[in-house]
């Protein structure tokens, strides 16, 4: 669980600005009150590996390595074809990345 992320965002998108000067809102989102342990790994990483509460824990440099995403990913039922780590190399600037969608 985790109330602070499932409670309040950050609405503004201004990467210079002061953390102070951010615009912030109250909002709920329900994935991060008890969330697949799987999926929150993508966001939070537990210093200890068995609050992971999965059966085989990642290393950090793995999860650090890892594409992050966001709760609207899961809430939409995404899931990664391709490309699961955060760095992505390309041929000549160009690169086809697979997002899987949930059947109608």
């Amino acid at each position: 669980v985790d109330t602070h992320w499932g409670s309040y965002s950050v609405i503004d998108d201004d990467d210079d600005k002061p953390l102070e000067e951010l615009q912030s809102q109250i909002s709920m989102d329900e994935f991060y009150f008890f969330p697949n342990p799987r999926y929150y790994l993508s966001s939070h990483c537990p210093e200890h590996p068995n609050w992971q509460l999965i059966e085989n824990p990642v290393h950090l440099e793995t999860f650090e390595a890892h594409v992050k995403c966001t709760s609207a990913f899961f809430a939409l039922q995404l899931y990664l074809l391709s490309h699961h780590n955060g760095l992505v190399h390309t041929t000549n600037g160009k690169v086809d990345i697979y997002i899987g969608l949930p059947p109608q």
